[in-house]
């Protein structure tokens, strides 16, 4: 699965990504279905450096996740699950969706301090 890599800051208008690369639209796999492609974002925050990464686990397991990490080291996980969504038609839309909005969500968290217990 392709991520796209950025660097993230938050305006007043919401957030905003510094693209590094092109990301593929789409993957393809062997049921047919299209995977999403997800984001990998560095968001400077207090002095250290966070990644968040966040994508679409595929039809096998029908959810997208967000991965935190500080140092290398996984400090959180956030799942969206859309098995609710299986049978409609714009399910890739829906799916894409999904990514874009945990992910944002997730960076929301980290600038209102929900993961600060692992930065002190």
């Amino acid at each position: 699965m392709a991520l796209v890599v950025n660097l993230g800051f938050r305006t007043a208008e919401g957030w905003s990504f510094l693209l590094a690369g092109r990301p593929d639209l789409s993957i393809i796999n062997r049921e047919g279905l299209v995977a999403m492609d997800g984001y990998s974002t560095a968001i400077e925050y207090k002095g250290t450096t966070l990644i968040v990464q966040t994508q679409d686990k595929g039809p096998a397991f029908n959810y997208v996740e967000s991965l935190i990490y500080l140092a290398g080291r996984l400090i959180n996980s956030k799942k969206a699950y859309y098995t609710s969504h299986l049978s409609q038609k714009n399910l890739p839309e829906i799916i894409q969706q999904l990514v874009e909005d945990l992910h944002t969500e997730v960076l929301d968290e980290i600038v209102e301090g929900k993961y600060d217990k692992f930065i002190e």
